[in-house]
């Protein structure tokens, strides 16, 4: 049928069959011989099934696949267009660029990448048609305000009609997945009486599988993922070699089928989750079919690895009769011809791998545990608001203050300090925020106000203030403004006698604590300093910092007064976002090695590195 008739039965804002759309020969009708082709490479061991078209790869991941065998050509679904619009009246001529081979039913295996995007600027000489036989011939226009013109899309849509053949018989699907996007398309027939637009039509970048089975998906980005252990131990081990590395654009449903017997909707069975993200949505999967099946990836880093460990160790085992030169010799593990040892020694492979997958499974199970456990110390550096009033107050808990309120839930109409905490010497009253820049002067001393007034409800001034600030939200922690107070604030603060805290420090401390160098006793005895509030090792001296240090910061030069220190124990280092253990390994005054030392400059060997700058503490004896 030729486009001229079909679309006249068309009317504005129908679709638009792309399989009808003529394209420039030259550029898109070619013999596949023209593409990179692994019969024109001197590989050993070439393999002439299956036959593989890699559409959208980079030319590295290319030659690696040729260079191990693999049976490769080359072709893309088109590039980007940069379109300049400068006025609502410009408008441009777009041509197709795709490059697909005439003879994709003779391939096996289709591998799409949505990640590689390339643009181009737009050139008229690349949008003009050279052959034109009829007395018309149709482009796509592109109007303002759109400036990029993608093709993939409708060039999408072009391969999924030339599929009808390939998806009748074993074949494979591959896609390296992207974000969906929506693309609309504007026909135009150009003839002697100048340019008409006959239809227009929507596609989106998974057009390409229109014909075959696409799950809902819904377009979000994050890189933490995780690899399912409902998989096979070969297929785990490749996509957890790859984990750490992967980002996803695009999550996607469980397909689902009618089941009679239970009269519901039930998952596919034959849909299998490879790859997860942190909560579980689906970023990976492999949709097996008897016919053509379909595996979906998300960004890979290292692709052309990935690949050629896919062909070459995973998918024959899954799919023997498209990979016949891996099975040539498959009766060898029969029984019947098994080597010496090789039944034991298989058997306490499979053992080892199923006991890896449950071991998998327990310590994923244990972080998510884990996660749920601790993740409200990521709130005191995230939150704002009554979510972050309430971090905090679980934080106090955690501390061991006996009695704490939430003073906005038990009096909501109050409206002035967050929480109150009662003490045996006092009260203590904390204002709580959350920020994207640092704090006002008012924001800083608005806790002295409410001070004043709890003491005078008391009838003694035995009440404490501190404000408390998550500050600069919009940055990692340690490359926030440390102290993200003015100097003057700080005074104001030790005049007003009340206290000014950040919850990084705070986040900071629980460690210190976990870690044995902060008493939880200590760490409330802090709050209650005035300005600044810092934390330092509880039941520690402070011996000072190096006045040297040499050999990378694991020999320091130190003063040592009415201090003692021996060889073999550990001191405490402070550093401005770190508290650590320094174990001495040796003492040397005046170049002699020494077990102790005090009253002295020494030299101490030690076996973690110290700055100029560190604060050096040793535990009391």
């Amino acid at each position: 049928m030729r486009i001229l008739n079909f679309l006249n039965n068309k009317k504005l804002g129908e679709s638009i069959d792309p399989s009808h759309i003529p394209t420039q020969p030259s550029i898109l009708e070619h013999n596949a011989e023209s593409k990179t082709n692994v019969s024109d490479v001197n590989v050993q061991d070439f393999q002439q099934v299956p036959k593989i078209l890699l559409i959208d790869f980079d030319e590295t991941d290319i030659s690696l696949l040729t260079s191990k065998g693999l049976n490769c050509t080359s072709g893309t679904l088109g590039t980007q267009v940069e379109v300049p619009k400068k006025s609502r009246n410009d408008e441009h001529i777009c041509l197709l660029n795709y490059d697909l081979p005439p003879n994709l039913h003779e391939f096996n295996i289709i591998l799409v990448n949505l990640q590689n995007v390339k643009t181009i600027p737009y050139d008229p000489k690349e949008h003009q048609h050279t052959y034109v036989k009829d007395k018309d011939t149709f482009a796509m226009r592109s109007r303002y305000p759109q400036t990029i013109f993608d093709p993939r899309p409708f060039c999408g849509a072009i391969l999924a009609s030339k599929l009808s053949d390939f998806i009748t018989k074993s074949s494979l699907i591959i896609v390296f997945s992207d974000v969906k996007d929506d693309v609309s398309y504007d026909l135009v027939r150009i003839s002697k009486n100048g340019i008409e637009t006959t239809g227009e039509s929507t596609y989106n970048t998974y057009s390409f599988l229109s014909s075959l089975r696409l799950p809902y998906s819904a377009n979000v980005m994050g890189k933490e993922t995780r690899v399912s252990t409902d998989i096979g131990a070969d297929f785990y081990k490749l996509l957890d070699a790859h984990n750490k590395e992967a980002i996803y654009s695009i999550t996607f449903q469980h397909t689902t089928e009618w089941n009679s017997q239970q009269s519901e909707q039930v998952k596919r069975s034959t849909f299998v989750p490879l790859m997860l993200t942190s909560d579980d949505r689906i970023i990976a999967y492999a949709d097996f079919d008897p016919k053509t099946s379909i595996f979906v990836f998300p960004e890979i880093k290292r692709k052309g690895e990935f690949l050629v460990e896919l062909f070459q160790t995973v998918l024959p085992n899954i799919f023997p009769d498209l990979f016949p030169y891996s099975t040539r010799f498959a009766w060898l593990k029969d029984k019947k011809y098994q080597l010496p040892n090789e039944e034991l020694l298989s058997a306490e492979k499979f053992r080892f791998e199923e006991d890896y997958a449950k071991k998998i499974e327990e310590l994923n199970k244990k972080s998510h545990d884990n996660y749920e456990e601790y993740s409200w110390l990521h709130d005191l550096l995230t939150k704002t608001g009554d979510s972050l009033v309430k971090t905090v107050e679980r934080y106090f808990n955690f501390l061991e203050f006996t009695k704490i309120t939430n003073v906005d839930e038990e009096e909501p109409t109050l409206k002035e300090e967050d929480l109150r905490v009662e003490l045996e010497k006092g009260l203590l009253v904390v204002e709580v925020k959350g920020i994207g820049g640092t704090s006002t002067d008012s924001d800083c001393s608005q806790i002295s106000k409410i001070r004043y007034r709890r003491g005078k409800q008391r009838k003694v001034y035995d009440v404490y203030g501190l404000y408390i600030v998550n500050h600069q939200l919009n940055l990692p922690p340690q490359d926030r403004a440390y102290p993200p107070f003015t100097k003057q604030q700080i005074q104001d603060a030790i005049n007003d006698e009340r206290g000014l805290l950040t919850t990084y420090e705070l986040f900071k401390l629980f460690f210190y604590i976990k870690d044995g160098f902060v008493t939880k006793e200590a760490a409330r005895a802090s709050l209650l300093e005035y300005g600044l509030v810092t934390f330092t090792p509880s039941n520690s001296q402070l011996l000072g910092s190096p006045l040297e240090i040499h050999y990378g910061g694991t020999v320091a030069i130190l003063k040592l007064e009415n201090n003692i220190i021996s060889k073999g124990i550990d001191l405490i280092v402070v550093e401005p976002h770190n508290f650590y253990r320094a174990h001495i390994i040796d003492i040397q005054i005046n170049g002699e090695s020494v077990n102790k030392a005090t009253n002295c400059v020494v030299g101490i060997k030690l076996d973690s590195s110290v700055s100029k700058t560190s604060q050096i503490w040793i535990l009391n004896s």
